[in-house]
């Protein structure tokens, strides 16, 4: 049996698989891109919790109450 070229499966299949993984929480270089993302959002409780892995690196990501 002579392999078909992928193009022509993906073709006759109608496959396409994409990249599966799950949907990770937004982050922040700084509170005040926290702050303005949240207000824009309309997100009235919150608290920012810092999840950097280093001092160097600034990492906030927003939790809601």
């Amino acid at each position: 049996m002579v392999r078909m070229p992928t193009y022509d499966k993906r073709r006759v299949t109608g496959r396409r698989n994409g990249r599966i993984r799950a949907v990770r929480p937004k982050t922040f270089a700084n509170e005040e891109a926290a702050k303005t993302y949240a207000e824009a959002n309309e997100i009235k409780k919150y608290k920012l919790v810092d999840i950097s892995p280093t001092e160097k690196k600034v990492k906030i990501r927003i939790v809601e109450e």
